[in-house]
Order: structure tokens, then C-alpha cells, then sequence
């Protein structure tokens, strides 16, 4: 019962600002372009300050846990990796495939794993998603484009750009936050309270409304499209891939926040902003879209139900 209470408490906030989100869109109370707005606000602004805050707040330097980013980092690659053999095997399709590889190694981790992780073990939770988070984003980045581009149409005629790649990197809020907050907290920097407040405000807006744009651009008749398919898709990214990277790293000896995080950062949905960048890059943003949605709507099960066997299992 215990575990079960943990999980509800941990997993359950955060699906039902999703589902208020879509109610909202349903009764009319806001509508669609309301959602996309608020989506492309928090990627911005609020969930940048989110981790502005975070990293700042928290001791990285002196507490920084190499074994647990070098595990997270080798098994991201090693994910992008194979998901990049394997799917080819099965989707002749160039451009579906790169979709299907896409979804399959990019996960929401900043807009569902880290406030998982501060409903879990508060402040400890958040620390150590502040230490992996940076690397992974880069990676998650780095991912995206270079299969995008690999597996663009023939006809675009895409070659892989190391400097566009560079500014794309350098150009995302998410890294530009965390540099920021980083600098700071190495600078000493102390900002007066008002400065302290308002990132609070900013950073405290960023879950609930990024969880409320997700529910709201839901569309179940979208998700309906490649049904067979997206059902593979979701296996694999929310039960297959946190399933073996979860078990491998506690047969390493992780246990606590650090192997709470390697489920969540695993066991998330497709990243929201896979859609619009495959629409961009010649990919099939429509398959991108209805993963994203589908895996959204079902995480909410499979992370529920892998919290709860790993708190029965005294692993976390």
C-alpha cells in the first residue's frame, strides 16, 4: 500500500493537469492555439528559468556523480544507436524510419522527468535531474538532427552540417539556461530577493502550464492514424528501453534518486518538440505527433506501475 500511495502521490499530479489541459480544449474554455502558444512559451521561457533556478540552487560541483552521468550518457548513445540499425530492418521507408528512430531514443525529460523526480525525493530529486539533464538535452539535440538528416527524403538532398548542428545546440533555451545557472552558482552571484522571487514565479508557472499544453493539443482521432505502429513505438520507448537500462542499472549498484532517475529519464514520453522539428527537416512529423501524444497519454500507466515495483522492491 505504501508504494502504491508513493506512486499515486509521485505519477498522479502530473497527469491530471494533462487531463485538464485536454478538458479545457473539449469545453471550449481555451482552444488549441491557446495550447500551442503555451507550449512554445514554456520551451522559451518558464521551463528555462526552471532550470535556471535548479542548477543554481543546487551544489553540482560538489556533488557531482560521474559514475551516474556516464551511465545515462552511454546508455542515450547507445540507445540512439541501435535504434538506428534496427529500424531500417523493419521501415523501408526512409523518412518513416527516421521518425520511428526519433521517437524511440527521445524522451520529455525535462517537462515530465524532472518534476517526477521533485515529487519523489524533493530537493535531492531535483538535484540529481539537474546534473544529468544538461548532458542528455545535448545529446537529445545532437540525436534529433543528425537522424532527421540521415534519414531525410532523397530528394532534399540533406547533408549533415557540423556548424548549423553547433548553433542549434548553442541556440537552445534549455542549454542556455543551464550554462547561465551554472556560471552563476560557480561566480558565487547572490541576486537580491526580488530577483530570487520572480525566477520562482517564472519557474513555478513552467510544469503546470507545460502539463496543461500537452493535455490541451491532444487529439485522440490523431492518435488513431498509425495505431499498430504507434502501439510498437510506445512499447518500445516506455516499457522495453526503461525496462533494460532500468534493471542493467541496478544490477550496477544504483539505487535511490540516481536509479529513480535512470527509469524516468528512460520510461518518459516522446519529446513534444520531436513534431515540429521533423515538419522542419522533411520527416514524418504527422507519425512524430501521434507518438508523442499516445506515449504522453499511456506514461501515465507505465510510470505509475514502475515506480510502484521499484518502491516495493526497496530500490528507490
Amino acid at each position: 500500500m505504501e508504494s502504491i500511495l508513493f506512486s499515486l502521490n509521485s505519477v498522479l499530479p502530473l497527469f491530471v493537469l494533462g487531463i485538464s489541459g485536454y478538458v479545457l480544449v473539449q469545453r471550449g474554455i481555451v482552444d488549441r492555439r491557446f495550447a500551442d502558444q503555451a507550449s512554445n512559451l514554456c520551451f522559451k521561457l518558464l521551463i528555462p528559468f526552471s532550470l535556471f533556478r535548479e542548477v543554481y540552487s543546487a551544489s553540482l560541483i560538489e556533488q557531482f556523480n560521474a559514475r551516474l552521468v556516464l551511465y545515462c550518457v552511454l546508455a542515450v548513445l547507445a540507445t540512439q544507436l541501435l535504434a538506428a540499425a534496427i529500424w531500417p530492418l523493419f521501415i523501408k521507408d526512409r523518412v518513416r524510419c527516421g521518425a520511428c528512430v526519433h521517437s524511440t531514443f527521445r524522451t520529455n525529460i525535462v517537462l515530465m522527468g524532472v518534476p517526477l523526480m521533485s515529487n519523489m525525493f524533493g530537493a535531492e530529486g531535483a538535484f540529481v535531474a539537474a546534473m544529468v539533464v544538461p548532458f542528455v538535452v545535448i545529446l537529445f539535440n545532437i540525436g534529433a538532427v543528425t537522424t532527421f538528416t540521415v534519414f531525410a527524403p532523397k530528394e532534399m538532398g540533406a547533408k549533415l552540417d557540423p556548424l548549423a548542428l553547433l548553433k542549434n545546440i548553442i541556440r537552445n533555451p534549455f542549454i542556455i539556461a543551464i550554462l547561465l545557472g551554472l556560471a552563476a552558482q560557480l561566480s558565487g552571484i547572490v541576486f537580491p530577493g526580488f530577483v530570487t522571487k520572480s525566477v520562482d514565479y517564472f519557474a513555478g508557472m513552467s510544469t503546470p502550464l507545460a502539463l496543461i499544453a500537452v493535455g490541451g493539443q491532444f487529439d485522440p482521432q490523431q492518435a488513431k492514424g498509425n495505431l499498430k505502429l504507434n502501439g510498437v513505438l510506445c512499447f518500445v520507448r516506455l516499457v522495453l528501453i526503461p525496462g533494460i537500462t532500468t534493471v542493467l542499472a541496478a544490477v550496477l549498484g544504483f539505487r535511490g534518486a540516481g536509479l529513480a532517475l535512470v527509469f524516468v529519464l528512460f520510461g518518459s514520453p516522446t519529446a513534444v518538440s520531436g513534431a515540429a522539428l521533423a515538419k522542419v527537416m522533411g520527416s514524418d512529423y504527422q507519425l512524430t505527433g501521434e507518438v508523442t501524444l499516445m506515449s504522453s497519454l499511456l506514461s501515465a500507466v507505465t510510470l505509475f506501475i514502475g515506480v510502484s515495483l521499484l518502491k516495493t522492491f526497496a530500490l528507490i
